[in-house]
């Protein structure tokens, strides 16, 4: 599965590729608009660096 930036994945906006390797890659995600504070849960910082 290949993440271009700017693709959604759930409340996240992917914002780049931090790097790749082996057999996986690294992207950059950040909560993408109002979708991040109204999911269940929301509201928290989430984690910056996401496994793609």
């Amino acid at each position: 599965m290949s993440l271009s930036p700017g693709t959604r994945l759930g409340p996240y906006e992917i914002v780049g590729l931090i790097g790749a390797g082996g057999m996986s890659a690294r992207g950059h995600a950040e909560p993408g608009g109002e979708a991040s504070s109204s999911e269940p849960g929301g509201g928290g910082a989430p984690p910056a660096v996401r496994e793609c």
